[in-house]
């Protein structure tokens, strides 16, 4: 056994790391250590031992040649950086052993190397097995053995209801966690694998405040936004780059088009409506383009444009109104599907005009920040069955539910299916305008004739869970594309004695749980009440694997 101490004082000429500020004296004055030994593992894929040499034999043989940093920028504890410099150019492999082992190869032939090493267990010695191999198929194989500290007390517990491995997504559960602060909230999402280990997390407590949503560019690094910012980390917790506008706030969400560029919910300050209140400046009713190269605001959606600000049907926002929460872009024509939980959801082209209004029927007006604008009642959405057959007054305007129809809630997070339809997470917040005998929240899907202005519902999951899966906020709902299977995230359940949020998988259509978790929120640093920052939340949730699948060694993605 061998044990090699280093230091990181000349990593950021040697390898081009650039540490951030507040955290290069932490990270140069520790030591670290790393031990590695000879021939522990040996790979099932290997079937030329002969071809086997030792690994000082492939490291360049100098004293910075081969160093591995756990934790190197003080926000990802279970993650590392193996910084290498080889010989002869080679490409590198790596596993993480334990019960679900995380295994990455890297297919580039380098000669310098900057590896991230992902999935580490907590509060664990991590036996990590380390491979190079020549373009001539010579390999040599290390263990490295990893410590890393223990979890943090406000996290989760997270316990496995359900687990069909051979049914599920590939992929481990990103779930966005936001800690209660005493009336604000710390960002601190986490990765758990199907047994309910906790493999990955950043605390993004240095940035201030709630830092949302997390989400993977297609490049495989995170991004998420805040006051006029929007970050980009790596998964080793490395800032790749920030965006500020300061002409707008971020809040709710952020997504990238296939442009490149970014489109996001934001609060626009100095832009009244004229309501029942009287002349009110808004909140979260405006949704901006930004330019990716420049940073620049290169287009701009007002929600106040084009729908009635002084309906108070669902609830009575005032200077909240709409409430966007949501946002997904239609590539079929450069749409945006827009959900705002206090009125519905709202299609709306690339120029601002409104296409179709998903929401019951009562109480919609006239358009305009001031109620000046053109009728909205055109565009309503007309409820009708699977024959077509429109449904009751009673049903369209919300007063009553159908057993094959309902409309959504308070809802989040919808999205277009490859068949066109729409998937929503339909929270159920005051269903039937508060006069519904139960409590429950779903995952609902509707076929939309956008020529006919009509909607039928075709699949839904969660009714029948009752309050076991209601959340009252955030939430969300995906598809997982290797399966067809649906995936739910009710973000704060608070029915029982114990709160908790709720991941489930289910198959399509027949709606079988495949995979079901339920992390129970700790509440540390607040009253637990259903108040900004006094509970934990998981606003959203994500199927994804640890490494993107086009991650070449480095995290520095152009």
């Amino acid at each position: 056994m061998k044990t090699v101490l280093f230091h990181t004082s000349n990593l950021s000429t040697k390898f081009g790391i650039f540490l951030q500020p507040g955290f290069r004296f932490v990270i140069i004055l520790g030591v670290l250590a790393l031990c590695y030994s000879c021939n522990e593992f040996e790979p099932e894929d290997i079937t030329s031992p002969d071809l086997q040499v030792e690994m000082s034999s492939l490291l360049a043989q100098t004293p910075d040649s081969f160093h591995v940093l756990v934790n190197p920028y003080r926000i990802a504890p279970l993650s590392a950086l193996a910084l290498m410099e080889t010989q002869e150019k080679c490409k590198v492999k790596i596993e993480v052993m334990g019960a679900i082992p995380v295994v990455k190869e890297f297919d580039t032939y380098e000669l310098s190397h900057e590896v991230p090493i992902l999935g580490l267990y907590a509060n664990r010695l991590n036996d990590v097995i380390l491979r190079l191999e020549t373009e001539d198929g010579r390999y040599a194989l290390d263990t490295l053995q990893l410590q890393t500290e223990a979890l943090p007390d406000d996290l989760p517990r997270v316990e496995i209801l359900t687990a069909q491995t051979d049914k599920m997504e590939p992929g481990m559960n990103l779930a966005g966690l936001h800690v209660a602060n005493n009336g604000d909230f710390r960002s601190k999402p986490i990765i758990f694998d199907s047994q309910g280990e906790i493999r990955w997390f950043t605390n993004l407590d240095f940035l201030a405040r709630m830092h949302w949503p997390i989400q993977r560019f297609a490049n495989g690094n995170l991004f998420f936004a805040a006051f006029n910012t929007i970050f980009e980390y790596d998964m080793v917790g490395r800032q790749i780059n920030r965006w500020d506008v300061p002409t707008h706030f971020f809040h709710h969400e952020l997504i990238e088009i296939p442009n490149g560029n970014f489109i996001a919910a934001v609060d626009k300050p100095g832009t009244p409506i004229m309501n029942s209140n009287g002349m009110v400046n808004t909140v979260e009713d405006h949704a901006i383009e930004v330019d990716r190269r420049t940073g620049a605001v290169v287009r701009e959606w007002d929600m106040r444009q084009l729908l009635d600000v002084d309906r108070h049907d669902l609830v009575n926002g005032n200077n909240d109104w709409f409430h966007m929460n949501a946002i997904w872009f239609d590539e079929s024509d450069n749409s945006l599907i827009i959900s705002g939980r206090n009125q519905g959801v709202v299609k709306v082209s690339q120029n601002n005009e409104l296409v179709w209004i998903l929401a019951p029927h009562k109480g919609w007006g006239k358009g305009g920040w001031d109620g000046n604008g053109a009728e909205t009642s055109p565009y309503l959405l007309n409820a009708v069955d699977a024959g077509g057959q429109m449904y009751a007054d009673s049903i369209q305007d919300g007063d009553a539910v159908h057993t094959d129809f309902d409309w959504v809630w308070g809802q989040h997070a919808p999205l277009i299916l490859p068949n066109g339809n729409v998937f929503i997470f339909d929270n159920g917040f005051a269903r039937i305008y508060g006069n519904s005998a139960v409590n429950y929240s779903r995952g609902v899907e509707y076929h939309i004739d956008e020529a006919a202005k009509t909607i039928q519902q075709v699949w839904e999951h969660g009714t029948s869970r009752e309050e076991s899966f209601f959340s009252a906020i955030i939430s969300d709902v995906d598809y997982l594309p290797q399966t067809g299977n649906r995936f739910l995230v009710a973000g704060t359940v608070r029915t029982g004695a114990e709160p908790y949020a709720k991941m489930v998988e289910v198959s399509y259509p027949d709606g079988s749980p495949v995979f079901e978790a339920e992390l129970y929120l700790k509440d540390a640093n607040g009253t637990g009440q259903l108040t900004w920052g006094q509970l934990d939340i998981v606003y959203r949730g994500e199927r994804m694997s640890l490494y993107p699948e086009n991650q070449e060694e480095s995290l520095l993605f152009p």
